[in-house]
């Protein structure tokens, strides 16, 4: 996305199946990888986008371009070496970089501060460790990397055990786990391949911190350095991280791009030793990491550097992403401990402009989707969620390894566990947390999400805090609310953990216009200041009908058979059309699939008007039935809303005002303090999008500014 911002076409190579870059429309191009033939499905794709530049983006991917260059000219039909040297840079380094221990010599060499290391080649070498416990070591495998081929042994005995796992070549059995519960093809070529050296290295007391930089022909172009602030265990990647300054990270990147010849994307791996502050080399990535694609500013942009370097323009800086130095990864700090990442005061890079992507990001990784994967991780008592996180996955519940105990979250507080002794986490999420202003509180439509809120979140005030507030329903709670009032007691509670005093300003988007009502009515019957109260075209979600009772026309003679004539001529002239067939193959799956939905959404509405009277819990298989969107119309049906003694704004669309859908009028009788009713270009879908969102945008600024619109928009009581 970062690449595309600054002007360059994207292809990516990656498996055809459940990777997530098939979810974005930020790669134009796509290429099959073929993990029994990867040279040649790489060199495919190289012949066909001719690319300018490569960046591999993880260490197989290094590996397999290592190869390629190794295998010369015309090897696979087409030359790429010079494009392998621009992009990784010069070819006397790639040994080096592919393995740890030639990789430390050489930053030693070149001034680099780096922990002793030494090749373990057999048991045998062990002794040479430090026996004393208090100094711990720890063992790597070449050829892995994100925390795994890595033990830390506190003595000769855990030592041996850890080499033993780490040089065992793989098995029948291990590549067979691998290709049937992982679909990992790969290991069956890892079968005939002799495993990577292991390294024993001097275990630093101290915090891990990163680099990530781009250089070119061995001069550091940008890079941004950061401490951990959180990672995925002991010796898992990182998942929270402070921006820093560190002048020798900045001298240990400089120094081995310089003495390696290094082009492209790199990361070095450090430990600053507690209490002198030195920082220690680990290890180098080389490739792309979790900090590249961040533009934070002046030379810490290696987006905008690839830019310059590609085009020879001078190199221009753009604007930071954010102030805070502190940033949450997207999304390896949900799926590890959702309390860390909603820290207040940091920045979460979460790719907003692609919802489709976020929602792919917040499954299981697409293995542990399969049936055999499931299957096998119940079997061994273990899940993704156990493996990798603390918490379940994203926007489920936090699982409490105290028990029953209370929890603290860092913006939410104490947490207490609910009846089935986990701590289920409020649905508020920062948007935008810039800006010294009573923040604004945006509220789901009937799907439960707030992806498209990020588009509105462009087009209001910059120094403007902004929160997105889920669906309660999408959270993963056993308990389901049913009724717009406790959905909106549910969520005041956690707007008011955010935001502890008001003026509270909340807009509600279709749906969500009722629940930004019902907490407004509920704030003022305490006492409490509320501001804005708005409701961006809520009455397509009315349960009260228009005064007529029937749509624009059906009362006029004929209007129903006038309408129905016509749709039919429209649809039997399609059908005879040269593309008839296909006409209607598919209307006839569309008719299907909506009398389906129907069909499950009354069957739906059905139980719950049985089991919500009875107090009694909705089965864990419904509730896995878009729950989200058939309980919000269960609660808009049921839903009648009391008076309100303060404003209400509602931000209407304009293709909307004839469509016979009802009307506004239940709120005037309701708002005390009257309604206003701003116009907004567009229909009820488009007024969320470019560029009708410019104009709603500018509505809800001036509203919160104090701005009156036109005499002619206002309707009051």
């Amino acid at each position: 996305m970062a690449l595309n911002r600054v002007g360059c076409a994207v292809a990516a190579v990656c498996p055809p199946r459940g990777h997530p870059l098939s979810k974005t429309a930020s790669v134009q191009f796509r290429f099959p990888y073929r993990a029994l033939d990867p040279l040649t499905s790489l060199a495919e794709a190289i012949r066909e986008f001719e690319p300018d530049f490569i960046i591999p983006g993880d260490d197989r991917a290094v590996q397999h371009l290592h190869e390629l260059y190794a295998a010369g000219p015309n090897a696979f039909g087409i030359d790429c070496t010079g494009l392998i040297q621009r992009s990784l840079g010069a070819p006397a380094s790639y040994p080096v970089v592919s393995s740890r221990f030639p990789l430390l010599e050489k930053a030693r060499e070149a001034g680099v501060r780096v922990p002793k290391t030494v090749t373990v080649r057999s048991v045998d070498d062990l002794a040479a460790l430090d026996p004393r416990p208090e100094a711990p070591w720890v063992l790597k495998s070449d050829g892995t990397w994100g925390g795994h081929g890595v033990a830390i042994a506190r003595n000769r005995e855990q030592a041996a055990r850890s080499f033993e796992v780490l040089a065992k070549p793989v098995g029948v059995a291990r590549a067979l786990k691998r290709l049937l519960i992982d679909r990992e093809a790969f290991s069956l070529r890892l079968r005939h391949q002799p495993p990577g050296d292991v390294v024993a290295q001097q275990f630093i007391r101290g915090v891990p911190a990163n680099s990530g930089f781009f250089c070119w022909e061995g001069q550091v172009v940008a890079s941004i350095h950061v401490e951990v602030l959180q990672a995925q265990g002991d010796t898992g990647a990182a998942t929270v991280v402070r921006v820093i300054d560190n002048p020798e990270m900045e001298f240990a990147a400089r120094q081995l791009a310089g003495c390696l010849g290094l082009s492209g994307f790199f990361g070095l791996d450090f430990v600053i030793e507690e209490g002198s502050g030195a920082a220690y080399v680990l290890e180098l990535n080389p490739r792309c990491t979790p900090l590249c694609h961040l533009q934070l500013g002046g030379r810490r942009d290696m987006v905008g550097a690839v830019r310059a370097q590609l085009t020879g323009e001078p190199f221009q800086e753009s604007p930071p992403v954010t102030r805070h130095d502190t940033i949450v990864y997207f999304p390896q700090a949900w799926h590890w401990d959702r309390s860390f990442a909603r820290r207040p005061g940091s920045f979460h890079d979460v790719p907003w402009e692609d919802p489709g992507l976020i929602r792919e990001l917040m499954l299981l990784p697409w293995p542990d989707r399969g049936l055999l994967a499931r299957l096998y991780n119940r079997l061994r008592h273990t899940t993704f969620a156990e493996r990798a996180s603390q918490g379940g996955g994203a926007f489920e519940h936090l699982e409490n390894a105290a028990g029953r105990e209370a929890t603290s979250d860092p913006i939410f507080g104490t947490l207490e566990p609910g009846p089935d002794g986990r701590v289920h986490l409020p649905p508020v999420v920062p948007l935008r947390q810039e800006g010294s202003k009573d923040p604004l509180f945006l509220i789901h439509g009937v799907d439960g999400n707030v992806f498209y809120f990020h588009r509105l979140v462009k087009h209001l005030d910059p120094g403007q805090p902004v929160y997105g507030v889920l669906a309660q329903a999408t959270l993963g709670d056993k308990t389901v609310f049913t009724s717009m009032e406790d959905m909106a007691q549910f969520y005041l509670k956690a707007i008011q953990i955010v935001q502890p005093q008001g003026p509270y300003h909340l807009v509600g988007y279709s749906f969500g216009g009722y629940i930004a009502y019902e907490i407004g009515r509920q704030l003022r019957a305490r006492g409490e200041r509320v501001g804005l109260v708005g409701l961006i075209d809520n009455r397509r979600m009315a349960s009260v009908k228009s005064e007529s009772g029937t749509r624009n026309g059906d009362n006029e003679p004929g209007g129903q058979r006038e309408r129905f004539a016509s749709r039919l001529a429209s649809h039997l002239a399609q059908a005879f059309s040269g593309t008839g067939r296909q006409y209607a193959i598919g209307k006839f799956t569309n008719v299907v699939v909506i009398l389906a939905r129907r069909v499950r959404a009354r069957f739906l509405k059905n139980v719950y008007a049985v089991l919500v009277p009875l107090h009694l819990p909705i089965p864990a298989f419904l509730r896995r039935l878009r729950r989200d969107l058939d309980i919000h119309y269960f609660a808009a049906a049921r839903y009648s809303p009391q008076p309100y003694s303060g404003k209400i704004t509602i931000f209407e669309a304009l293709d909307s005002a004839g469509d016979g859908l009802p009307r506004n009028d239940q709120w005037f009788q309701l708002a005390g303090e009257g309604v206003e009713v701003r116009k907004i270009p567009g229909s009820h879908v488009t007024l969320m999008k470019e560029p009708q969102i410019q104009f709603l945008g500018r509505e809800i600024t001036d509203c919160l500014s104090g701005t009156e619109c036109g005499s002619e928009q206002i309707l009051r009581t």
